[in-house]
């Protein structure tokens, strides 16, 4: 079986969390005999059994999700999504997200002449014309047009699959719990007489809660440390 891994252009480029579940699920399928060619890029779907996308509200997945339809693949996606709604108060710095800012548009029609003049290379002029995708659709209709593409939903955990649930509506026979896994070698404590791991040896704690993430308002971790 072949299957194709894709995400975001940058996914290797600014590492999260999206990017160790690429690459660990790749190790896991390789150990089981699946063959797993991970593309960032505009790679033609139609040689794979099945495409596997990460991330519900990117415009590159809803690129690679519009290819595997046309290419007739079978598509999964393993959401890593949250509704940001809450978050997106008035006067939010994040609320660019969702809305187009003012500025966007004048930067729309500036990005529209240079191209018709002949000014911008062609992988800038894809770029351009996804990130105008995302602000004509908002990160709603993005991802719901993903959600309409897609023939399996995998969320992380069961909060995960009620919010989609609830955001977008989902035959609930579509959507399958893939939690994700812990390294024990990163995080368990090392048996007596042992040196045990690196974390081990630089914390020496055994009861702990850990939060890995960058300190921004989209993490909460004020609400966590209070």
């Amino acid at each position: 079986m072949r299957v194709l891994f894709q995400s975001r252009h940058d996914l290797f480029d600014v590492a999260g969390g999206d990017t160790v579940i690429v690459e660990k699920t790749r190790e896991a399928l390789a150990r089981r005999g699946v063959e797993v060619v991970v593309s960032l890029d505009a790679r033609d779907p139609a040689d794979f059994d099945l495409v596997h996308l990460f991330n519900l509200a990117h415009p590159d997945c809803l690129a690679h999700g519009r290819r595997a339809r046309r290419a007739d693949r079978p598509l999964a996606v393993s959401t890593i999504y949250w509704n940001q709604d809450d978050l997106l108060r008035p006067g939010s710095v994040e609320r660019s997200d969702y809305r187009e800012p003012p500025r966007y548009r004048w930067r729309r029609r500036r990005w529209a002449l240079q191209e018709r003049l002949g000014l911008l290379p062609a992988e800038e002029t894809q770029r351009r014309r996804r990130k105008a995708a995302v602000y004509a659709l908002g990160v709603h209709g993005m991802a719901r047009a993903l959600v309409d593409l897609a023939d399996v939903l995998l969320p992380a955990s069961p909060r995960e699959r009620e919010m989609l649930e609830r955001t977008f509506r989902l035959d609930a026979l579509r959507v399958r719990i893939v939690p994700y896994g812990i390294d024990p070698q990163r995080f368990a404590p090392p048996p007596p007489a042992q040196p045990g791991n690196r974390f081990w040896r630089a914390h020496r704690l055994r009861d702990f809660l850990l939060c890995v993430g960058r300190v921004e308002p989209r993490k909460n971790q004020r609400v966590l440390l209070e």
